[in-house]
């Protein structure tokens, strides 16, 4: 049986980056990274000035 698993973002933003419609499914997100084997993983999410959503970014503050 195939899981249907609803999406947290709506659209992309002008920048490319993935839309989080808020920051609750941005922090959701950002914890399904944890167990990544990626060698760069997000370390937090933030509001983006340019289309109001959220986005992920390995940068520590």
């Amino acid at each position: 049986m195939r899981r249907t698993v609803a999406k947290s973002h709506t659209k992309r933003c002008p920048s490319g980056k993935t839309r989080f419609r808020d920051h609750e499914a941005a922090t959701r997100a950002l914890r399904r990274t944890e167990s990544s084997n990626r060698m760069v993983r997000p370390a937090r999410a933030y509001e983006c000035p340019r289309c109001k959503g959220w986005h992920l970014t390995s940068k520590a503050r």
